[in-house]
């Protein structure tokens, strides 16, 4: 990555990226790790749930996308709290817990959970350092379902690796401006969500990088502009419901809906199968980008793996051989 034509390329991917397209990582195992997408959708049925991640998106071309993330959320002690079943070693869906019939229900109490996640992400020359915190309040609306609500709040930092580049043409004024103008940008931001989830379903609505700032440079003290780019809003809409076809098999339909300000509706229609709440395949479908095939289960009900591979379509699928993703967690309780 050392010539003027590929800093090009790089440079006219995130003008599209900020104009017309998706600001945020995309990933495809956000039913493994819904905190990811919502951050009402934190420790929903476990006391204690870590996520760690890599996604590689269109391997095989140079400085594509690349995605590390680390996070969790805790459920907070409460002092009067009743003692509940642990129901850890029978997972389904999105981490489900599921309750035998013959089992009486017990009162269901509020959730006060404090979550946090660190991300990089990488575009070829540029990348995307944050740092987010969130707090969720979970409260139950009947002895089958919660209703919760979050905010999460954090930093964005903002990097353009100049040391890679080798101009083909030593004066560049375009490139020059460019870099004059500041190749570091630091600023924070917030993030909400609402969530309505039970047993047997989810639905929740978030929405991301609400303040809308303009990416600015310090640079010798002079605030200035970052190629005049500024973050806009994401809207998540998701759903999913899990149907028992019988003891041993579980089929999960969900969708996911994302709108941008500057971008047309994107959306994922997807589909997943369990064995005996333990293990899982599935496939999914994104509009005009490709199919998605995932597998991976939960191993004594507290480790979950998974691995997603996509397959694209569009035009991408000419340089790339596709996208790879691998989530690794933790399901505990107190």
């Amino acid at each position: 990555m050392r010539y003027l034509f590929k800093y090009s390329i790089y440079l006219l991917m995130l003008i599209s990226i900020q104009a017309v397209g998706q600001q945020l990582p995309q990933f495809s195992q956000y039913f493994q790790n819904p905190y990811l997408i919502n951050p009402a959708a934190s420790s929903l049925y476990n006391d204690i749930d870590i996520n760690v991640g890599i996604r590689q998106q269109w391997s095989g071309f140079d400085g594509a996308p690349l995605t590390y993330y680390a996070g969790g959320t805790v459920r907070l002690r409460s002092a009067n709290r009743r003692r509940r079943i642990n129901f850890s070693s029978r997972i389904s869906r999105h981490g489900q817990l599921c309750q035998r019939k013959n089992r009486p229900r017990m009162v269901k109490k509020p959730k006060h959970i404090v979550g946090g996640l660190v991300m990089i992400d990488k575009l070829g020359f540029f990348s995307r350092n944050s740092i987010m915190g969130s707090y969720a309040y979970h409260h139950p609306i009947s002895n089958k379902y919660y209703i919760a609500g979050a905010l999460s709040m954090g930093w964005y930092g903002f990097n353009f690796n100049s040391s890679d580049v080798v101009a083909v043409d030593a004066i560049d004024n375009t490139y020059s401006d460019f870099i004059g103008n500041g190749s570091q940008s630091n600023l924070f931001d917030i993030n909400a969500g609402i969530l309505v989830y039970g047993d047997e379903f989810i639905l929740g609505y978030s929405v991301y990088q609400i303040g809308q700032n303009q990416l600015r440079s310090d640079k010798r003290g002079v605030e200035s502009s970052f190629s005049n780019a500024s973050l806009k809003m994401h809207h998540y809409l998701t759903g999913s419901y899990n149907f028992g076809v019988s003891d041993i098999i579980d089929l999960t339909p969900s969708i996911l809906l994302q709108f941008i300000d500057t971008a047309p509706l994107s959306f994922d229609l997807n589909l997943r199968a369990e064995y005996k709440k333990s293990i899982w395949i599935g496939i999914s479908h994104r509009n005009e980008e490709g199919v998605v095939l995932s597998a991976g289960g939960v191993w004594d009900g507290w480790l979950k793996f998974g691995y997603a591979y996509d397959v694209s379509t569009s035009r991408v699928s000419n340089i790339s051989s596709g996208s790879n993703e691998i989530v690794l967690g933790l399901l505990l309780n107190r």
